[in-house]
């Protein structure tokens, strides 16, 4: 598996998660209601959260990709796609 496969793989997985958890979503759709710099120091508090919890450290990475707007966006996008709006 390449590189990209596993990327891509990781963010289907954050769709899910995401999608499948009512908490997860509420957050992160008040992210997108917020400044990029808001959403930043947002995403910064949640990964520093996800670390002292001991969670798994690949989903930690691709929740901080969300500090970069494109990534965001396309997340955004792909959870509209599966019906999580």
């Amino acid at each position: 598996m390449s590189n990209d496969d596993s990327a891509l793989d990781q963010f289907a997985r954050f769709i899910q998660v995401v999608g499948s958890n009512l908490t997860l979503r509420q957050w992160f759709w008040g992210l997108s209601g917020i400044s990029s710099v808001q959403r930043r120091n947002e995403i910064s508090a949640m990964i520093q959260k996800m670390m002292a919890r001991g969670e798994d450290a690949d989903l930690i990475a691709v929740v901080a990709l969300l500090t970069e707007d494109s990534v965001f966006e396309a997340s955004c996008q792909a959870l509209r796609e599966c019906g999580y709006s």
